[in-house]
């Protein structure tokens, strides 16, 4: 029906069902990033089946493959607009109402904590915890798009920049998620809804060097 977001990694749809219902849809295509970035995405998808349902994960309802794309489904967020659908991440909730009160944002941080903890706990690592991809669903915030969800200790960092430990000698664990979460918070106290070019040289300035810290 439309389309209700973008990332380096696909795009995501608003679609209706047979039945009338209505979800969202996020399609991946290897033209956009090549065989190794597609299987990437296929393998977040599986291992998101294999982590199982959380009340601070959004549900993966059904996950499918073709020679031309992956694809997946989920359940809408709440929408900002009456009128339009428009998708209650957290990005676009900063864009709408410039900050969010004590309350609210303790309460995100508290709700994508479980979520990280449920994950850590079965060994996995997101790998792309940011504003985009926090979404709300009544009165709980959900951490959603696993395309880069993967067993802990992986030689390669990934994710988006600005929210990754940057350092050559790393491997994937939890500090990866801590960290990204930590910059999310920085946004959404300070108001820093989205990465410009001098907003994410900023954000990768943040020094990672003390992440060892962080480390479970």
């Amino acid at each position: 029906l439309a389309s209700i977001g973008k990332g380096g990694f696909g795009e995501v749809f608003l679609a209706e069902n047979r039945d009338g219902n209505r979800k969202a849809v996020k399609i991946f295509t290897p033209k956009r990033k090549g065989p190794v970035a597609f299987n990437l995405e296929y393998d977040g998808m599986r291992m998101a089946e294999f982590a199982g349902v959380h009340q601070n994960l959004v549900p993966i309802e059904s996950v499918g493959r073709t020679e031309h794309c992956v694809y997946y489904t989920m359940p809408l967020a709440d929408s900002l607009r009456e009128a339009e659908y428009i998708p209650a991440t957290l990005h676009n909730v900063l864009t709408d109402r410039k900050t969010m009160d004590e309350e609210e944002l303790a309460q995100m941080a508290l709700d994508i904590l479980d979520a990280l903890a449920y994950l850590h706990r079965k060994q996995l690592i997101h790998r792309d915890v940011k504003l985009d991809n926090i979404l709300r669903f009544g009165n709980v915030w959900k951490l959603g798009d696993p395309g880069l969800l993967s067993p802990r200790r992986q030689k390669k960092s990934a994710g988006t920049p600005g929210f990754f430990i940057n350092l050559k000698s790393h491997r994937t664990d939890e500090s990866d998620d801590l960290y990204a979460l930590g910059k999310v918070l920085y946004c959404a106290c300070t108001g820093m809804r989205t990465l410009s070019a001098a907003a994410r040289a900023l954000m990768v300035s943040i020094p990672s060097e003390g992440i060892q810290s962080m480390r479970m």
